[in-house]
């Protein structure tokens, strides 16, 4: 019984990607950085980010952005339930 649920809930799940797969590939691509990147030269942009590590300092912009909405989020639901002023 308990096979046939599984099976059931993953041909769901399935079904349910497949479906918005569909309809995400109808949209077309309308990203506006597409062209700008195309124009670059990648081995300019490699050599800037040896110097300047864009990639690692977007992360670490994520990570602290993600700690001051938790930060915000958890000290809300503390004050609705009267546990801090």
């Amino acid at each position: 019984m308990g096979d046939w649920i599984i099976g059931f809930l993953n041909g769901l799940i399935e079904s349910i990607g497949s479906g918005i797969n569909s309809v995400f590939s109808g949209i077309p691509d309308l990203c506006p950085f597409h062209s700008f990147q195309n124009t670059l030269d990648n081995e300019l942009l490699a050599t800037l980010n040896w110097f300047v590590p864009i990639s690692e300092m977007i992360v670490m912009l994520e990570l602290w952005l993600v700690a001051i909405a938790l930060w915000y989020v958890v000290s809300i639901a503390l004050r609705w339930f009267k546990a801090i002023q």
